[in-house]
């Protein structure tokens, strides 16, 4: 029954002439068309999406977006001003993403010694959260400018330009290479905003 409603997301994708925001929350699903197969080039929501704001309906810039979709890679950097990374953390669920002092409950003191409790949360503060798990330090040991994405994986990835600074992953549902992909599991970890820092 999955496997068909997955087809029928992929058949509507390659179809459809724009495809609007649909994110619904973290359990929410993203359909992307191929970059080759948008009815127009500027219309970037359909090849597209923004993690920072959750939308593949930033039809105004392209600089909006943090990631584009074709054939079966993912690109993160595509104006001048882009730093983006992303890397395969395998095939998993994103919920399956550890940390390392939430398995033990507490932080490392001196010289290894017993340390304080780690009392955070993925849910609480997930950036600090981020921090300590195994999906920033694949990002910082493989991260990569794009990457042939695979079914059933899940990435984490990193974009960062002149105006601000986002921190994600997702899980891909399924790919038709050329064709569409289709993503879940999105969860924002680091969502900010430069100007707002300097100023």
């Amino acid at each position: 029954m999955k496997s068909m409603s997955l087809c029928l997301l992929l058949s509507a994708a390659v179809g459809l002439s724009s495809i609007q925001s649909a994110f619904a929350g973290p359990e929410g699903v993203v359909v992307l068309k191929d970059k080759s197969l948008a009815s127009n080039p500027d219309n970037y929501g359909e090849y597209s999406y923004s993690f920072f704001f959750q939308s593949q309906a930033r039809k105004d810039y392209f600089s909006d977006y943090d990631v584009t979709f074709s054939g079966s890679t993912i690109r993160t950097n595509f104006i001048a001003d882009d730093f983006g990374t992303i890397a395969d953390l395998g095939k998993m669920s994103c919920k399956d993403i550890e940390n390392k002092y939430e398995r033990t409950g507490q932080y490392p003191g001196k010289n290894h010694s017993a340390g304080y409790p780690y009392k955070e949360n993925r849910a609480q503060n997930p950036k600090f959260w981020f921090i300590y798990s195994t999906a920033k330090a694949a990002l910082w040991l493989n991260g990569v400018s794009q990457i042939d994405v695979q079914p059933g994986h899940c990435y984490v990835v990193q974009k960062m330009n002149s105006d601000r600074r986002v921190i994600a992953v997702f899980h891909v549902v399924a790919l038709d290479p050329s064709k569409a992909l289709v993503i879940d599991e999105i969860e924002v970890f680091k969502r900010q905003t430069l100007t707002d820092v300097r100023n």
